[in-house]
């Protein structure tokens, strides 16, 4: 399903359209017309954006408190790297951490929207 998803993007010419990997990134097809909101001045910026399909919240033990589904929007409001790499700390829907890769920032990272580390 994932090549044909992938395959009517391209054919479309979105050049957007691409598989993320790497860095916990679910592996899913990168939306063209994702968005990212965002408020305040970098690096102190807040910024909500949309999840991939296997999104999980943990708490400061790393343990799963939250599944979240595809598409849900999330609060950003800064980052940290520990052992399992980049991790965005959010406030809603509920507060904890998330694996940066899980959170469509239209390929950036949360350092490129102005979000600062935690």
């Amino acid at each position: 399903m994932r090549k044909a998803i992938l395959g009517s993007l391209v054919a479309a010419g979105s050049a957007a359209a691409m598989l993320t990997a790497g860095a916990g990134v679910a592996n899913a097809a990168v939306s063209p017309n994702a968005v990212v909101t965002c408020s305040g001045t970098a690096p102190h910026k807040i910024c909500q954006a949309h999840v991939f399909a296997g999104a999980q919240v943990l708490n400061a033990n790393n343990v799963v408190i939250r599944n979240l589904a595809p598409n849900v929007v999330v609060t950003v409001t800064c980052y940290f790297s520990n052992a399992n790499g980049t991790q965005d700390h959010i406030t809603s829907p509920v507060t904890g951490h998330i694996d940066d890769g899980s959170v469509n920032f239209n390929n950036h990272s949360p350092k490129f929207e102005g979000i600062g580390p935690c």
